[in-house]
């Protein structure tokens, strides 16, 4: 069935000063525009190529058809190519309005694929993160998310949601009836805290695609995080046999399995006894340690004369324990690498298991993260308040309920025309 078709509308979806220019056309008419560009409709889905008579001269191009439903917008559509110069470029833009057809805002054919269907508003957000993207890395990403990586979870979280509102609602009418439940509710904890659990591990990707994962050096002074620094990126941090050199962060780019990273350098956690007598500000510490908390990735660096404290600090991004300094002694036994930044030894496994565990951190956008973190507030909410062992079952109902509203407005099921606009505008023209 053909999907809706909006007004004719184009846009040059290609930059300016190229070889070759792309027009984009989509809506009610495309098939008549080019019919009277080809001198007959051409067949679908294959490239043909010619010249178009316009005013007396003979301009070539390659027009491809997209027939309705299949094409990206779901309607009629067509993509002309024509030479690059800006005089051809005013020519066609020219004739295209004569015919009928209005220049289209940015985001509009994409707009119209999340309208008929094509796309869901993950995907849309995906497709932006894609064009975007600025690394290799980033670019995968954005293509497994454009593939139904989140959304296809998403909409199957939000099916096990309404489901379960429906079992609690359907026992509404038997609330004075103490022994009648139309759910186990040990059965109902469990899928509640499922759900829960997948947001929350969606939610961790939360750093934007576009922008460049943050790798935190991080442990107790002196544990050779600076000379790791210098050899990973590149940079000269000030290294020294004394604890404490470091005095607050250090960031550099660091190049690793494709994508671009920021690595960062922070000042060493020191007891009070080592910071007696040194001009250390106990600032750049606290601040070392809120870098942590924001990481995509954390190595807790350790060595043989500077250890890692019993007890690391809670975190919520992934964290890789490295014990350095291999070159001067026994290394810590619960370390999950042994690197030296003197010799060289371990970096480029270190640099392999840093490439890995970012790329398996699906980077969600923020709106998306924000929606999975509500969702996921709520269905602890069930939890914590008891709510299904009290037997609560109104006020479950309605946390079940705005749980799947959430992932809800994630996939675009229910969203305002405000947020889609925002999200819609930052489209470049022709996409």
């Amino acid at each position: 069935m053909l999907s809706a078709a909006g007004p004719l509308c184009y846009a040059l979806a290609s930059a300016s000063g190229g070889s070759h220019a792309l027009f984009r056309l989509a809506g009610e008419g495309v098939p008549q525009l080019v019919t009277r560009m080809a001198g007959g409709l051409p067949a679908p889905w294959r490239p043909w190529r010619g010249y178009w008579q316009q005013d007396g001269a003979q301009l070539p191009c390659e027009i491809l058809w997209c027939p309705g439903p299949r094409s990206f917008t779901g309607e009629d559509l067509a993509e002309l190519t024509v030479p690059g110069s800006a005089a051809c470029c005013t020519v066609v833009a020219e004739w295209l309005r004569e015919s009928g057809a209005v220049e289209a805002v940015g985001g509009y054919f994409a707009r119209r694929a999340l309208a008929n269907g094509r796309l869901r508003l993950d995907q849309a957000e995906a497709l932006l993160a894609l064009v975007h993207s600025r690394d290799e890395g980033a670019a995968r990403r954005a293509i497994h998310l454009l593939r139904g990586g989140l959304g296809n979870e998403v909409a199957e979280l939000r099916a096990r949601l309404l489901h379960l509102r429906a079992l609690v609602e359907a026992g509404l009418d038997f609330m004075e009836e103490e022994d009648v439940r139309a759910y186990d509710p040990a059965w109902l904890q469990a899928e509640v805290s499922a759900i829960a659990g997948a947001c929350q591990r969606w939610r961790r990707g939360a750093q934007q695609l576009s922008g460049a994962p943050l790798v935190v050096l991080a442990g107790p002074a002196n544990a050779g995080k600076s000379a790791l620094f210098n050899a990973l990126s590149g940079e000269r941090a000030l290294v020294s046999p004394e604890a404490g050199t470091t005095r607050d962060w250090l960031e550099a780019p660091w190049p690793c399995g494709g994508r671009q990273l920021r690595l960062i350098d922070t000042a060493g956690w020191l007891d009070a006894e080592a910071l007696h007598g040194r001009d250390l500000d106990g600032a750049a510490i606290e601040r070392g340690r809120a870098l942590v908390a924001a990481a995509s990735l954390v190595l807790w660096c350790s060595a043989p004369d500077a250890p890692l404290p019993a007890t690391l600090p809670p975190i919520a991004a992934p964290s890789l324990r490295l014990a350095t300094k291999a070159d001067l002694g026994a290394a810590d036994s619960a370390a999950d690498l042994i690197c030296s930044a003197h010799s060289g030894q371990g970096l480029e496994a270190l640099g392999q298991r840093v490439a890995a565990a970012i790329d398996a951190d699906p980077g969600l956008p923020p709106r998306q993260a924000q929606l999975l973190a509500q969702a996921s507030g709520r269905l602890n909410h069930c939890a914590e308040a008891g709510l299904i062992r009290r037997g609560a079952d109104d006020l479950l109902a309605a946390e079940l309920r705005q749980a799947a509203d959430c992932l809800g407005e994630l996939l675009g099921v229910q969203t305002s025309d405000e947020i889609l606009g925002a999200i819609f505008s930052q489209f470049c023209i022709g996409k």
